[in-house]
């Protein structure tokens, strides 16, 4: 058995592992539901195949970005939950995934903070000519007498 060749696994020192491309061969979301959902909103005959790829794409890498942040706040969590002399959880809470969408969508508001509409003037920045800040004094008749 000392010839025999295990099927699947890399014959020269140069090939890559079948473990790493287990890991890096991650799993994709199918197509068909992507499209579903676009269709809702859009009309079906218009949808490219290019934007249910790149939808598609953009849930893979969000997903994959979740996963990671959950298992290092899983992770610390078990930390502290040792050093509380408990014992660590198992299962990757809900609560704990809620938490990492919150903080990632919070990341995205924050970012855009710095952007204002234009109807909204800056301390010291110009006004338009068109707007004034002066109270429109016309009648005296709604003033209440005291």
């Amino acid at each position: 058995m000392i010839g025999a060749k295990v099927v699947g696994y890399p014959e020269d020192e140069n090939a890559v592992s079948p473990v790493y491309i287990a890991k890096q061969g991650r799993k994709s979301f199918p197509k068909n539901p992507i499209k579903e959902i676009l269709s809702q909103e859009c009309n079906p005959y218009q949808i490219s195949m290019d934007s249910v790829i790149v939808t598609k794409d953009f849930l893979e890498e969000l997903t994959i970005r979740v996963a990671k942040l959950a298992k290092k706040r899983m992770d610390e969590y078990n930390t502290s939950r040792k050093a509380q002399g408990l014992e660590e959880i198992k299962r990757l809470p809900a609560w704990i995934v809620e938490e990492v969408i919150h903080n990632i969508l919070k990341q995205i508001k924050d970012y855009n903070m710095g952007l204002q509409p234009e109807e909204i003037v800056i301390p010291g920045g110009k006004m338009s000519a068109d707007k004034s800040t002066k109270p429109d004094i016309t009648t005296y008749d709604q003033r209440e007498v005291v």
